[in-house]
Parts: structure tokens; sequence; C-alpha cells
């Protein structure tokens, strides 16, 4: 695109928000003119509505933002702007869906299958809410205006579109793939146990999960305002090209993908399928958080009309926080300001108002400051980036204790502390354990803390534990003994799954449920036909001769002889300290004049030690409080 041609584009937008000034509690809807040319030029017109008076249902579109633009812009109130490709392609979609046939999938689906079919999208005259047009985004003050408007938007919406990109080879696979667990979710749990558990055997149907692994894994599902388009929509359509389903059968499946996942749970431990990886991969990382999206979604439906739901109106704040971690913005602020409406609509009261004119640096310190203000612990920590690096070159310049939003928090290690209801095995018995009710390395003490964002300190009290000695990347490098007696554990663990009689099932009318719904099974030989068989669990950290694949070290401390798992980078000297009102112990790094550098949280082994026996010693004199300036 020229210069002259991009300049022009810019200022036909400019003129166009100008002659449509933006009023508290307003927003822009966009009407796309009809085409029966799928290749002709976008038009549209945009008008000027009351968020809370519009007279006719609109749509609202959730599309994943694109750097690339389309070469053709779309003409709204007879000005050229300029859009981006997959923009352009969602549009296009919407503008043909009244001249397409009406069939979602191909023609060997089920008739059940071809019969459901864009829900309603049929109303082609419906205005569109799309945030690239709707939104003047070179207006910071205008963007923040209209995102504390964001929960209305979406609840006001019938439907919202959830675009996950355009239609691949096996994105119809993929899509009847979810209509038949959609209907298997209205059976009995018997039924479902049996035809379920043929997906399990022998790979069945491997390529279906390949399909919806793939659909799982495309960039949408990273974008941070999924959260509120998902949880805060009253009706939502998820479409892939010409595909599509409602977001009631895609809750459906979410529920009955969630006992498979159960299922999944044990198959791993048994070692009977790879972990995080193999077909099941991508369905499976990114299946729970959109459960979780879709629990939070039913929790404010029943809020809506007030039916009882369960837990307070505190904390969600961060929850979300931690769910957009995993997620991307192209505003680094959007981090913080993309989830305060969502948190309102739960009814928690945000201490961080939406304001552009702070810098990231500014905006990330004050978050951290209120998390510690509003809980009055140390959580916040538990969200620091891994260290792979000891150079401590951090964005923003942000000091060592402000969580950086925009990189994902530990891997390894934030999957043991995030863990509810561990299964753990002793003989013949299973017990579940809370660990949050565990990880409480200074018991209930009270934070002693003070703030000086300016000099980058936060000053707070705690004891000194012990001081690292040796690291390594695995236990066997650190003390062979130790590592054989947690193997000889872990083996147990998983050969009790082994243990337990197959399902049973009509194997053949189980078969054709799914050949009719999916086609001819791919069977790939990767599963054990042998489900009663034992198996070997293998730990990257236990094992002495393969080497470690994950991203944690393990550590032996100076004069107490512990051990401890953490997920960044170490060095000999750094040291293991409690710090009052936080629940896992924290690792610091000596700095100049006294200061300290916080390099992350850690685990010690000794259930004993995580509930707080050091407090004990402290209390005895075998520790003494201190003061640390941390920056």
């Amino acid at each position: 695109m020229s210069i002259a041609l991009r300049a022009s584009r810019e200022n036909g937008a400019m003129a166009l928000y100008a002659a449509l000034p933006l009023q508290r509690g307003q927003i822009r809807l966009l009407y796309l003119l009809p085409d029966h040319r799928t290749a002709a030029p976008l038009q549209a017109e945009l008008v000027v509505v009351d968020v809370d008076q519009v007279e006719h249902e609109y749509m609202a579109l959730s599309y994943c933002w694109s750097k690339t633009p389309s070469p053709d812009p779309i003409l709204v109130n007879n000005r050229e702007i300029a859009i981006s490709l997959s923009l352009d392609a969602v549009l296009r979609q919407l503008r043909d869906i009244g001249s397409r046939p009406p069939t979602s999938l191909d023609d060997t689906a089920p008739q059940s299958i071809r019969n459901s079919w864009c829900f309603g999208l049929e109303q082609q005259d419906s205005p569109i809410w799309v945030d690239a047009i709707c939104i003047n985004q070179q207006n910071d003050e205008e963007k923040a205006q209209q995102i504390r408007l964001m929960k209305d938007i979406y609840s006001s919406a019938r439907p919202v579109i959830l675009w996950l990109g355009c239609e691949a080879e096996d994105t119809t696979l993929a899509f009847r793939f979810m209509y038949a667990l959609a209907e298997i979710q209205d059976w009995n749990k018997r039924q479902r146990n049996q035809t379920l558990g043929y997906l399990l055997q022998a790979g069945n149907h491997a390529d279906a999960w390949l399909a919806l692994g793939r659909l799982f894994d495309r960039p949408w599902w990273t974008r941070l305002w999924i959260m509120q388009e998902i949880v805060m929509s009253e009706e939502s359509i998820f479409m892939c090209g010409r595909h599509s389903i409602h977001g009631i059968l895609w809750g459906k499946t979410a529920a009955v993908t969630y006992e498979l996942v159960e299922a999944l749970d044990r198959l791993v431990e048994a070692s009977l399928v790879p972990a995080w990886s193999g077909y099941f991969g991508k369905f499976y990382h990114a299946h729970a958080r959109f459960l979780l999206l879709f629990q939070l979604r039913v929790s404010l439906y029943k809020s809506r009309r007030g039916l009882p739901r369960h837990g307070s109106c505190t904390g969600y704040f961060e929850q979300f926080l931690t769910l957009a971690k995993g997620c991307r913005a192209s505003n680094d602020r959007d981090k913080i300001f993309g989830i305060i409406g969502l948190a309102e609509a739960f009814g928690d009261t945000v201490p961080v108002a939406i304001d552009y004119k702070l810098s990231t640096r500014e905006l990330y310190i004050a978050v951290a400051v209120a998390l510690h203000e509003r809980a009055q612990n140390f959580d916040f920590l538990e969200h620091l980036e891994d260290k792979h690096s000891i150079d401590f070159s951090r964005n923003f310049e942000l000091p060592s204790w402000v969580p950086d939003w925009t990189l994902r928090s530990t891997a390894s290690l934030g999957r043991i502390i995030g863990l509810r209801g561990m299964r753990t095995w002793s003989g013949k018995d299973q017990k579940h354990i809370q660990l949050s009710e565990i990880m409480t390395f200074t018991r209930d003490s009270v934070p002693n803390c003070s703030f000086e964002p300016q000099s980058n300190k936060m000053i707070v009290k705690g004891f000194r534990f012990d001081t690292v000695k040796q690291r390594a990347q695995r236990f066997y490098d650190l003390n062979q003994d130790l590592a054989h007696n947690l193997a000889v554990t872990s083996k147990r663990y998983g050969s009790r799954i082994c243990e337990s009689r197959a399902i049973s099932y009509h194997a053949k009318s189980v078969a054709a449920f799914w050949e009719d719904r999916l086609g001819s099974p791919d069977k790939l030989d990767v599963f054990s036909t042998h489900v009663n068989r034992q198996f070997n669990c293998f730990d990257p950290l236990l094992d002495s001769d393969k080497p470690s694949k994950s991203q944690i070290d393990v550590f032996e401390t100076k004069e107490q002889h512990t051990y401890g798992i953490c997920s960044s980078i170490l060095q000999d000297g750094d040291i293991i300290c409690g710090l009052f009102g936080a629940r896992l112990p924290v690792i610091l790094r000596p700095r100049q004049q006294g200061t300290w550098r916080i390099v992350d949280c850690c685990l010690l082994l000794g259930r004993e030690l995580m509930q707080g026996l050091a407090m004990d010693d402290l209390q005895q004199g075998k520790f003494f409080e201190q003061e640390f300036i941390i920056v």
C-alpha cells in the first residue's frame, strides 16, 4: 500500500469519527450492505445509538486481530476505511450467509447435524458491533470509555459471533465431532462412559482428535478479549469459515469432554498415553481454560436472574488476572483494563481505574500494590515469570517484585502450586488433598510491608531460612537415594489405574455410532490394546538415565540440607526466606547497598515445612526476623 493511499484512508477514518462523535453511554453500529457477489467490495453504514436503548437486535463480533492489511478497504458512509485481512474474511462470510445453501457441514454428515446451521444468522440486515470500526482506535479517551461499556455491549448482543478464522481441511471433521459430543451429553452417565471409552481404545478416530486439537490451537483462543466475549454473552455462536455451532451446544461439548479429560488424566498417569502430547495435547491444554470460562458464564447467567450461585463477589479480579496471563493483547495495558469490566460484572470492586495516560510500568506497579492491599498477602508474587537468565533484564524496567502481565507465569511449578483436589495414593485408599491448605509456609502470619514505587522498593519483614548450596535439573544429580524413594512412590501411584477392570460396552453399537457421526475410523497404533497390563511411570525429575526436559531447577540448601524446586535459574548463594504473609518460600538474590531482588517462589520438600514448621523454629530462636528491601 502506498503512503498516499494509506494517508487517504486514515484521513477518511478521522473524518468518519468526527462526523459521528460518541456521548456517554453511546456506541456505533455497522450496517453491512448486502451483495450476492462474493468478491464485491464491502460497503456499510455506521450509526450512533445508546447502548441501553438499541431498538433492534445487533450482533457483536469477536475475531482475532491481524497485522496483515486487506488489499481492499471497506466503504463506510462513502469513506474508505482500511481493515485487516482477518476482519475482511469474517465480514464477507457474514454478508454471504443469505446467499449460500442452508448447510453448515458437508453432505456426508447426518441429517440432524446438517439441519443445525447458523442459528438465526439469516437476519442479514442486523447491525454489527465490531471494535476495529465502531471504536476510534486512535483516540485513547474514547477507547477507555468504550472499554467500560464492553460488558453491556456483549451482554446486549444477540448473538455474539465468535469467529475462529477461515476453515481448514479438517474443520468439518472437528465440527462433526463437537456435534456428536454434544449429543452424548443428553445421555445417561453409563451410556456416555461406554461411548467415550471407545475413543480411548487403540487410537479410534485419532483423526477427529487431531482436528479438534487444531481447532483449539487457533490464535483466537489466545486473545485477551475472549474472556469478556464468552462470559458476558447471553447468546453466542462459534463460527469457522462456513461452519458454525451454537454456544449452548458448545457448552454441552465442554461438559462431556470434562468427563473425558478426567479419564485422560488417569491414562496419562498410568503412562498409557504420553503426557501433554499425542492426539490430546493441544485439546487438553486449551480445554481447561475454556471450561472455566464457560462455568463463569453460567454463574453470571444465574446471578442476572436472581438464582443462587457458588462463591462470593470478591477475588474475581485476581482470577481473571491469572487467566489473562496466558492471553495476548495488542496493547500491554489491556491485560489489566480488559478484565476490569468483567470483574465488576461479578460484583467485585476493582482497585484500578481505566486510564490510558498511565504507562505500562506505572500500571503494573499499581496493580501489584493493589493486589497486596486487597488480599493482605503475597500471592501476587506467584505470578512472577520464570527467569531463564541471571541478568534480571525485565520489560518496562519493572522492579523484581512486580509481575509482568505480558508474560506467562511459571509453567512447571505453576502446575504444582495451582492444583486443586490432587489425588494421592496410600494403600487402597484414595485421598483428596487441597494443596491451597498445605502451602502455608509462614502459616497465618500478618504481612508487614510498605511500598515506595518511585524508588522501586518493597520493604517487607520476614526471616532467612537457608542458602542455596547446589542446584541441578534432576534430583538424581543431588541425591540418588532420594530420587529412588520418590520414583518408587510415583510408580505405585501410577500403577493403580491399570489394576482396574476395563469398561465393558457393546463394541459394535458404539463403533457404529462414531462411524455414523465421524466416518470410518482412522486407527493409529499409539495406545496399548492391553489396558490391564502394568506400566511404569516416567518423571523427568526422577529418572536417572534420560535427561530432563522440564524448565525447573532442583536444589539443596546449605545448612538445613533441605531439597526444593524452583522454576528459575538459581545461583549458589541465593537465599530462601519466608516473608510474613506469603504461603510459599521466596528466593532472594543480594544486590548493592543491602537490597535484594526476588528470583522466584519455590517449593520445599516435606509437608511439615510447607505447613509452617519454620515458624515454630522462628519462635524458638533458630531463625531471626529481619527486614528486606526488595527492588
